[in-house]
């Protein structure tokens, strides 16, 4: 579960913490958006509340675990690529 908002407030935090021990097959996040502004430019900083230790090794240890080229392989199988890749296009022009 994730909840998402500009400012997360302490007691929601407290709930996230809560639902985590609470909640054994799953993980419950809170992702805080900061805006900064300054130049004519926006920039958006996430900070993950309700990581804990505990937590994300227990949802690393049922996560099916897969390296680099297992997921190469996965991927290649559910995605078909285009027959020219986009970006080798725009390169040639």
């Amino acid at each position: 579960m994730l909840f998402v908002a500009d400012r997360i407030p302490p007691e929601l935090r407290k709930v996230v913490e809560f639902m985590n021990v609470q909640m054994r097959p799953a993980e419950v996040l809170a992702v805080e958006l900061r805006q900064y502004q300054g130049g004519g430019l926006r920039t958006l900083a996430p900070i993950v509340l309700g990581q804990t230790q505990e937590a994300s090794s227990k949802s690393r240890a049922q996560a099916p675990s897969r390296d680099a080229s297992g997921t190469s392989r996965a991927f290649s199988k559910r995605c078909r690529p285009p027959a020219t890749p986009r970006w080798r296009r725009r390169r040639r022009r």
